[in-house]
Protein backbone atom coordinates (compact mmCIF):
# COMPACT_ATOMS: atom_id res chain seq x y z
CA UNK A 1 0.00 0.00 0.00
CA UNK A 2 0.92 3.57 -0.83
CA UNK A 3 1.41 6.12 1.70
CA UNK A 4 -0.76 9.31 1.17
CA UNK A 5 0.78 12.52 -0.68
CA UNK A 6 1.21 14.82 2.51
CA UNK A 7 -0.83 18.15 1.86
CA UNK A 8 1.09 20.96 3.42
CA UNK A 9 -1.15 24.14 2.77
CA UNK A 10 -0.02 28.05 2.64
CA UNK A 11 -1.97 30.18 5.35
CA UNK A 12 -4.40 31.30 2.85
CA UNK A 13 -5.35 27.72 2.17
CA UNK A 14 -5.73 26.93 5.65
CA UNK A 15 -7.72 29.99 6.05
CA UNK A 16 -10.02 29.31 3.18
CA UNK A 17 -10.46 25.74 4.64
CA UNK A 18 -11.33 26.96 8.28
CA UNK A 19 -13.79 29.36 6.66
CA UNK A 20 -15.62 26.80 4.57
CA UNK A 21 -16.54 24.93 7.50
CA UNK A 22 -18.11 27.79 9.22
CA UNK A 23 -19.99 29.30 6.28
CA UNK A 24 -23.47 28.77 5.67
CA UNK A 25 -24.90 29.18 2.41
CA UNK A 26 -21.88 30.02 0.14
CA UNK A 27 -20.16 26.27 0.38
CA UNK A 28 -22.51 23.39 0.36
CA UNK A 29 -22.13 20.75 3.52
CA UNK A 30 -20.71 18.50 1.25
CA UNK A 31 -17.69 20.74 0.44
CA UNK A 32 -17.46 22.09 4.28
CA UNK A 33 -17.11 18.40 4.71
CA UNK A 34 -13.71 17.77 2.31
CA UNK A 35 -12.58 21.23 3.54
CA UNK A 36 -12.40 19.02 6.91
CA UNK A 37 -10.89 16.63 5.78
CA UNK A 38 -8.46 18.19 4.26
CA UNK A 39 -7.75 20.28 7.46
CA UNK A 40 -6.93 16.90 9.20
CA UNK A 41 -4.75 15.40 6.30
CA UNK A 42 -2.64 18.41 6.61
CA UNK A 43 -2.47 17.91 10.35
CA UNK A 44 -1.22 14.69 9.12
CA UNK A 45 -4.23 12.37 9.80
CA UNK A 46 -4.81 9.16 7.61
CA UNK A 47 -7.21 8.03 5.34
CA UNK A 48 -8.19 5.64 8.14
CA UNK A 49 -8.77 8.01 10.71
CA UNK A 50 -10.68 10.56 8.31
CA UNK A 51 -13.05 7.95 7.17
CA UNK A 52 -13.75 6.68 10.18
CA UNK A 53 -14.43 10.41 11.63
CA UNK A 54 -16.34 11.33 8.52
CA UNK A 55 -18.20 8.07 8.47
CA UNK A 56 -16.81 7.07 4.65
CA UNK A 57 -14.83 4.86 2.47
CA UNK A 58 -10.87 5.40 2.56
CA UNK A 59 -10.76 5.18 -1.23
CA UNK A 60 -13.28 8.22 -1.01
CA UNK A 61 -11.06 10.68 1.59
CA UNK A 62 -7.93 9.18 -0.73
CA UNK A 63 -10.36 10.71 -4.20
CA UNK A 64 -10.78 13.82 -2.13
CA UNK A 65 -7.54 14.17 -0.89
CA UNK A 66 -5.51 13.20 -4.65
CA UNK A 67 -8.28 16.39 -6.03
CA UNK A 68 -7.21 18.51 -3.43
CA UNK A 69 -3.41 17.37 -3.84
CA UNK A 70 -3.95 17.82 -7.66
CA UNK A 71 -6.36 20.95 -8.52
CA UNK A 72 -6.14 22.63 -4.25
CA UNK A 73 -9.01 24.56 -3.50
CA UNK A 74 -10.84 24.09 -6.76
CA UNK A 75 -10.79 20.43 -6.38
CA UNK A 76 -13.27 20.53 -3.17
CA UNK A 77 -16.36 21.96 -5.38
Amino acid sequence: MRPARPIVLTKEEKRALQAWTHQRGEVTRDQADRARMILMASEGATNLAIGERYKLSKQSVCKWRRRYYEQRLEGLR
